[in-house]
Formats: C-alpha cells, sequence, structure tokens
C-alpha cells in the first residue's frame, strides 16, 4: 500500500496542517491514489481545523461540487 504521508515527508518547514491540506490536494486530482472527493474534503477539514486558510477554501469548494452531484 503506498504510503500517503510519504509524499509530504520531504517538505522541510510544512505544518502539520500544510501536510494534511497536501493529502487533501492528491486526492481530487487522482495523484498516488484513485480520485475520491470524499478524501479531500477531509483532509481538507482536518486542516482548516488547524487554521489553514487555502484549507477552508478548498473544503468549500468540494463541499458544494459533492453537494451538486
Amino acid at each position: 500500500m503506498h504510503d500517503l504521508l510519504a509524499d509530504t515527508r520531504g517538505a522541510i518547514g510544512w505544518t502539520p496542517a500544510e501536510r494534511l491540506f497536501r493529502l487533501g490536494m492528491m486526492c481530487p486530482t487522482g495523484q498516488s491514489m484513485p480520485l475520491d472527493m470524499v478524501a479531500t474534503h477531509k483532509w481538507c477539514n482536518i486542516a482548516a481545523t488547524l487554521g489553514l486558510k487555502e484549507a477552508f477554501r478548498l473544503r468549500n469548494e468540494v463541499a458544494a461540487e459533492m453537494s451538486e452531484g
């Protein structure tokens, strides 16, 4: 099984919120994993609760997109 956190470990200086956000960014693109909007929302939601503003924006976009379908 692919270690998703391994894809973010090399980023020196990233906060935990930034690492979680990067995981969320990988899900909707299918990068290193199958396309998964629910996982995107999950990772971005966690990063947003840690205060990362970018994560709030993406989480809201994903939620709106999932509501449309």
